[in-house]
């Protein structure tokens, strides 16, 4: 194999590697690779992403460039048991090589956006931290910059996860999070790393047309919550989301339930919607059953509502996008984050009891016309100079 250094590159073709969770179908992603992608057009830049699958939206609705194949395997199945993709005897590991390439003929690797790095998958070459740590490792070797963009860190369960983090984050050239409680987490690891900075949600520079508020439809997404996650059962979860659907319809709306993440390729729970057809089935709410994969058809979806009650973060920033007022369901810090950037109540948690859950969404549903304006003041408050702060962001050549 020959190595190709950036020198070698003609100008005009200047690009960077983002490596992020696109390949997985959550819409929030397409937020933050939406600004990344047209912020780097406007510079002249290009954008390759890595990636497991080679989805058409990224590169046709998203303006890709091109799709690096990464080194994971197709499904979970396929990994059992196993290393990397071209780590394993016998091995074809062309893809490794040509990732080699593509990287040091680009102007730099940037990580993100999102919370991708979590240790709830762990070990020797397999999970996300395994992963990040893999490619944070080949750049240092071909001496190829490396940025986080737009991540948002919480806590994390094992001291093996935590130094998988520390490295990574000492090994970045900067470090942008979507908020200080981020990096006080970081902080709190012990990270010595001088270059990091905060900057709000991409999602914040959407600029979208606002519900009227007339409609008596009740957005609510999900999330699939289960032992592994979150400690929690999954009919436990389902329960709970029966009292948020009885509450609403209590109140003389309608809940209507809204997918976020289709990704139900190793497991069909991961696609949202296998979760709303179970509470359809089980307390009677319909729900949007179609792909939706550009974000421009959030914002038509919100702007037909009154109120979003949601857990997933990027449901609640399109919804205070739409100008549609939140009430979010918390299981860890992301979801809380946001809630607190809109200044939207304190979120009710997984572990709150039926009266709490409905109480709360009485009054949420009792007020919620009257908390628009100030959602709207926090949301513009975010929004204002974002996307001036990500054109001066550090991860541009």
């Amino acid at each position: 194999m020959v190595l190709v250094h950036k020198g070698q590159t003609d100008m005009a073709d200047r690009y960077l590697v983002l490596a992020g969770g696109y390949d997985t179908k959550n819409v929030g992603d397409y937020a933050m690779l939406k600004l990344f992608t047209e912020l780097a057009s406007e510079k002249g830049l290009g954008v390759k992403l890595l990636s497991r699958h080679d989805h058409e939206v990224l590169t046709k609705v998203y303006q890709a460039d091109e799709i690096i194949e990464n080194f994971e395997f197709e499904n979970k199945e396929a990994s059992r048991g196993r290393f990397f993709r071209g780590f394993n005897v016998g091995e074809n590991t062309d893809h490794l090589g040509s990732l080699v390439q593509h990287l040091l003929k680009s102007e730099g690797l940037v990580i993100g956006g999102g919370r991708l790095l979590v240790d709830f998958v762990d070990g020797v070459m397999r999970g996300p931290l395994s992963y990040w740590s893999t490619l944070v490792t080949i750049c240092k070797f071909l001496g190829v910059p490396v940025h986080i963009y737009a991540m948002t860190f919480i806590g994390l369960r094992t001291d093996r996860g935590k130094e998988f983090v520390r490295f990574i984050v000492e090994n970045c050239d900067s470090v942008g999070v979507r908020d200080v409680k981020s990096e006080k987490v970081l902080r709190d690891l012990g990270c010595k790393n001088p270059n990091v900075y905060v900057a709000a949600d991409p999602a914040f520079a959407l600029d979208w047309q606002p519900s009227d508020l007339r409609s008596k439809r009740v957005a609510v997404s999900v999330r699939y919550i289960n032992d592994d996650y979150s400690g929690m059962p999954y009919e436990r979860y389902l329960t709970m989301m029966g009292w948020v659907v009885d509450a609403i319809k209590q109140n003389g709306f309608e809940p209507v339930g809204i997918p976020h993440c289709y990704y139900g390729l190793d497991d069909p729970y991961v696609d949202d919607r296998t979760i709303l057809a179970d509470i359809k089935q089980k307390f009677g709410a319909d729900f949007v059953q179609e792909e939706w994969l550009d974000i421009a058809q959030y914002n038509d979806f919100y702007r037909t509502t009154c109120a979003l009650i949601g857990i997933r973060r990027h449901s609640m920033l399109f919804a205070a996008a739409s100008g549609v007022p939140v009430f979010g369901i918390s299981e860890n810090d992301n979801a809380a984050n946001a809630c607190a950037d809109i200044d939207a109540d304190a979120p009710i948690a997984l572990t709150d009891s039926k009266d709490v859950v409905c109480s709360r969404i009485s009054q949420f549903l009792a007020e919620h016309v009257s908390l628009r304006e100030r959602q709207k003041n926090a949301f513009q408050d975010r929004a204002s100079g974002l996307k001036e702060l990500y054109e001066q962001a550090p991860f541009w050549p």
